[in-house]
């Protein structure tokens, strides 16, 4: 392998590192999720899961914030104490 080859290596290894660390990186915030009531980004809403369980109250950047109630549906999995 000769000069010009270890330079053109060296520079695909580095263009390929490049791409994947951009197209990685995920957004600044957190995705919004599904939401019942609100959009679940940010201010008041109402979110559901699969299993049931219910939180009414505050959202910022598509995550829990502030205040709020939680309600356990009886359909949902337990963790054994």
């Amino acid at each position: 392998m000769d000069i010009q080859d270890e330079y053109v290596l060296k520079r695909g290894l580095k263009i390929l590192f490049l791409l994947l660390v951009l197209t990685s990186a995920g957004p600044v915030y957190a995705e919004c999720v599904k939401c019942i009531v609100g959009d679940c980004c940010n201010g008041w809403s109402v979110y559901e899961d699969a299993d049931g369980n219910r939180y009414k109250g505050a959202f910022r950047d598509g995550r829990l914030s502030g205040k709020g109630n939680q309600t356990v549906s009886a359909a949902a999995p337990r963790i054994p104490a």
